[in-house]
């Protein structure tokens, strides 16, 4: 869904950042260090596809960095990817919600949630729907819990990279992406069944690994993150109402394509609040095999 994805997301983003005035959304072509003979096949196949035409750019001057890239002879480049700095979105909205009363940072009480007639009572709120929106900790939940999530536990590096002048996104056994003054994030490791979201040496160890086989100058460790994700065991979003409750609704699963599926499913999520749409079957809670078990 990409040729829908992409205009959608941008539009949204860039009326974000007018309307905010905050800078968080970054176009920046990409280029890919295909790794071994399988790769350079399927990118083969695919370029000889029209339909990816409009995403792959035959050529890109890169003289000022790419001595600094290990097997760049073997570089492809992709047009119309994006950096979103989410962080900064997130931070700005907090700070202003935050001001104008309508967030709380609190932990939610379940037990605290009723459910009536007229629709749903949280403490002193009262509302008509209650949307859950919590990442992994949607296994926690006991409306949702059922939802087959599977959990990955990701970790990324703030790495500073004096010597390295791209401003383009560098996939090259993992992801160099630039954060400005001579910094760039690096990652990321995906890992299953781990018992926390902390930084681990492992994950640490990993990265430097691949990075010193991306890169072929000095770089400085400058922070080390970690955090779940709530990856959906088809690598769709999961949308919807509860069976039961139908103004309990959750939307999540959106992974580690989010910033890319957001603007588009979020607005489709709308259109399906506001009664004037279903949700699509590529996303809804009710296709198969999205309940561990089934529903009643």
């Amino acid at each position: 869904m990409i040729d829908e994805l992409v205009p959608i997301a941008k539009k949204m983003y860039q009326e974000i950042e007018a309307q905010e005035k905050i800078s968080f959304f970054h176009e920046r072509n990409l280029m890919w260090v295909l790794e071994g003979i399988g790769e350079e096949n399927e990118f083969g196949r695919r370029a000889g596809d029209a339909q990816y035409a409009p995403y792959i750019d035959e050529d890109e001057n890169v003289e000022n960095f790419i001595h600094n890239i290990k097997n760049a002879s073997h570089r492809k480049f992709i047009k119309q990817a994006a950096q979103v700095d989410i962080a900064n979105l997130i931070q700005h909205f907090q700070k202003k919600w935050v001001a104008e009363g309508i967030l709380r940072i609190e932990k939610f009480d379940y037990e605290e949630l009723q459910h009536n007639e007229d629709g749903i009572v949280y403490k002193d709120i009262k509302a008509d729907k209650i949307i859950f929106c919590e990442g992994n900790r949607a296994t926690h939940n006991p409306f949702f819990n059922d939802l087959h999530f599977n959990i990955s536990k990701g970790e990324v590096l703030i790495a500073k990279i004096p010597n390295l002048k791209s401003e383009m996104i560098i996939k090259n056994g993992l992801t160099i992406a630039p954060l400005g003054e001579e910094l760039f994030w690096i990652g990321s490791t995906f890992t299953w069944k781990e018992e926390n979201d902390l930084p681990s040496n492992e994950g640490k160890e990993i990265l430097i690994a691949k990075l010193k086989n991306a890169v072929t100058i000095p770089f400085e460790i400058v922070q080390h993150l970690a955090a779940f994700r709530p990856t959906v065991f088809d690598r769709r979003p999961l949308i919807g109402a509860h069976p039961e409750f139908n103004n309990y609704l959750i939307f999540n699963g959106l992974g580690s394509k989010g910033a890319s599926l957001a603007p588009y499913w979020s607005t489709q999520f709308v259109d399906f609040l506001l009664n004037t749409t279903e949700i699509s079957k590529e996303v809804s809670i009710f296709r198969k095999n999205a309940f561990r078990k089934p529903t009643v």
